[in-house]
């Protein structure tokens, strides 16, 4: 009988045992599966790096970039963040400092946000207190669109194509009158 209890109180405690440990596994587990969703560059506080980053995922500088930067997606510049050079990417965030030009399709000053440079965007804004000094160029489309566009284009046939017609009175306006008249 005291066997029994025994083997009872040694299953039970070993249960709990158990179930805290998958427990665990399971916690473990959520964090890896996130973050292969979720993909970051983090530039921390205190580092310097000079040189060019390319990269295709969203990127946080909150230390000291010396040359051009590439983004496929978003790039933020944190408040402790600088970076001297270029930096291309689809979305810009500036709260830091950037000298240098930007190309981006939508460009963000944020309230401590500086830009002095060149802007080529068809997006920009400068939050109350944000810096620009420099030129802003507003740009129809990236090259990407444009490309993507043209593929398309390529296999659809176009019936109209576009007419010359001239702008002012000169010698192309005069021949177009007298052949009317």
């Amino acid at each position: 009988m005291f066997n029994f209890s025994r083997k009872e109180e040694l299953q039970s405690a070993e249960k709990p045992a158990l179930s805290a440990i998958s427990e665990i596994e399971s916690i473990n587990e959520a964090p890896l599966s996130e973050t292969h969703h979720i993909k970051e560059t983090t530039i921390s506080p205190g580092t310097i790096l000079r040189g060019e980053i390319t990269n295709e995922n969203n990127m946080t500088i909150n230390g000291e970039v010396e040359g051009d930067v590439t983004s496929k997606k978003v790039t933020q510049i944190g408040k402790e963040g600088k970076v001297v050079g270029k930096v291309t990417s689809l979305k810009l965030v500036v709260n830091g400092l950037l000298k240098g030009c930007c190309h981006a399709k939508t460009v963000v000053i944020m309230s401590r946000g500086r830009i002095e440079g060149d802007v080529y965007s068809n997006e920009f804004s400068i939050e109350k207190g944000g810096v620009f000094i420099g030129h802003s160029h507003w740009v129809e489309e990236t090259a990407e669109i444009k490309d993507k566009k043209t593929r398309h284009s390529d296999g659809a046939t176009s019936e109209r194509s576009p007419a010359l017609v001239p702008v002012d009175g000169g010698a192309a306006g005069n021949n177009q009158r007298q052949a009317n008249e």
